[in-house]
């Protein structure tokens, strides 16, 4: 097996840490010698872990150091996250008492003796996809005591999953987890524990590029399967939608977009090509803003604050331009009334008709039968008299449900409405009532 630790290694290593003058120093190359023996010898085995002839388990030690989060993907719903990932437990195999060195002083390893030392098979229970990081070199940290206390550090990204509850958003709060699992050592060989101080540790600059973070609490939990029961740990975060990017994307501009389609009621109802310029318009953005919005959420089953935002910009939108044709049908009635009103009057041959010998008979208060009636009329003017279907105007000659006061209507239930759903939509979200 190749040697571990070289010469020079060894020497500079011993130097960094000191070395205590008080206590009788063995030579480089006897001090290199009895580290070397320790793991080449047969008297250590890497497959096997600490304590096992002992009986009891291996106690592994963990704590985080949060580096930074990246983007919290809503559509895939995961995040990124880059952490320090530290891990320490004691392998009494690894003491190395023949070198007389203090209690303090501890030797920093390679990267490489990971293959000839036992480690945790720790993994991340949510993890998408991971990275470590070897720029310029791997970063990893192999810290061993006198004792044998083992100090395992490593730098690594990760995209983990996130279930998120969509239904206040965009001002929703946000239930995120880094778990840590143990692969195939189960409760009665390992168990995991968080430091006992200081187990989550964060920038105070932290930033997050949508997101509040509230708060973080390490947590234990175990997992049961049908080979046995897994140790796991788990960090929880609790995050705070910071929803101004919306209000400036989506809020915003949708409600400019029905306040126009308000504008409609304000045009004279005869400039047909403004009004139904305005109407599609509307209509198309409100449409096209909800399509884009949804192309960056997942496609779940229930609803969201957003969408009820939405649907009810589109409805308002929409019953303008119902509005509008409803004033249409008002001026087309009312300029078929104005036509019909230039014509000669269709019911003046029924007048002329009973002129003369019948207006006298009338005014005398003369009962009349239907023969005198018959002999009063001339033949000529019994056929004047002749009376159809199209000769008669039933239209009503003044109605107060014209275009002008539809609009007038309108201008005030329209403007009122969606303002009353504005106060109870952002009280009902913003104060947490559902």
């Amino acid at each position: 097996m190749e040697r571990l630790i070289s010469y020079f290694t060894l020497s500079v290593l011993l130097n960094v840490f000191g070395w205590s003058r008080s206590q009788p120093a063995l030579s480089t190359a006897e001090q290199h010698a009895s580290f070397n023996r320790v793991l080449t010898n047969g008297t250590y085995d890497s497959r096997i872990r600490p304590h096992l002839p002992d009986g009891k388990p291996t106690n592994v030690t963990v704590d985080i150091a949060i580096n930074g989060f990246g983007e919290f993907n809503t559509a895939n719903m995961d995040f990124s996250v880059s952490i320090y990932l530290r891990q320490r437990w004691n392998d009494p195999r690894l003491a190395f008492n023949a070198f007389n060195l203090s209690s303090a002083t501890a030797i920093t390893l390679s990267d490489k003796v990971l293959t000839d030392i036992w480690v945790p098979d720790l993994f991340f229970y949510n993890e998408k996809q991971g990275w470590k990081h070897d720029i310029t070199t791997p970063n990893v940290l192999i810290r061993i005591a006198p004792s044998g206390d083992i100090l395992y550090s490593q730098r690594i990204s990760m995209k983990l999953s996130c279930l998120y509850d969509f239904y206040k958003f965009p001002m929703d709060s946000q239930t995120c987890r880094i778990e840590i699992h143990s692969y195939a050592y189960t409760t009665e060989d390992v168990n995991i524990f968080w430091k006992e101080t200081d187990p989550i540790q964060r920038k105070d600059d932290l930033y997050l590029p949508e997101f509040t973070l509230e708060s973080d609490s390490p947590k234990y939990c175990t997992t049961g399967t049908s080979t046995g029961e897994y140790p796991c740990i788990y960090a929880e975060f609790q995050l705070s939608r910071d929803m101004r990017y919306y209000v400036l994307n989506v809020y915003a501009p949708s409600f400019v977009v029905v306040i126009i389609s308000f504008v409609n009621f304000m045009i004279d109802p005869r400039a047909t090509p403004a009004r139904v310029s305005i109407g599609v318009i509307t209509v198309l953005t409100i449409t096209t803003q909800s399509v884009t919005l949804q192309q960056r959420l997942p496609r779940v089953s229930y609803i969201k604050a957003v969408d009820v935002w939405m649907a009810v910009c589109l409805i308002f939108v929409v019953a303008s331009m119902l509005e509008y044709a409803a004033a249409n049908v008002m001026l087309q009635r009312e300029a078929r009334q104005k036509e019909k009103a230039t014509r000669p009057e269709k019911n003046a041959n029924i007048k002329k008709a009973f002129q003369g010998p019948m207006d006298n008979m009338i005014m005398s208060n003369i009962p009349l039968t239907l023969p005198e009636v018959a002999e009063a009329v001339p033949l000529r003017r019994q056929k004047q008299c002749h009376v159809s279907a199209d000769n008669l105007d039933f239209t009503p000659l003044h109605s107060k449900w014209n275009a002008d006061n539809l609009d007038k209507l309108s201008r005030i239930a329209f403007t009122s409405a969606f303002l009353l759903f504005n106060v109870i939509y952002w009280c009902v979200y913003m104060l947490a009532l559902v």
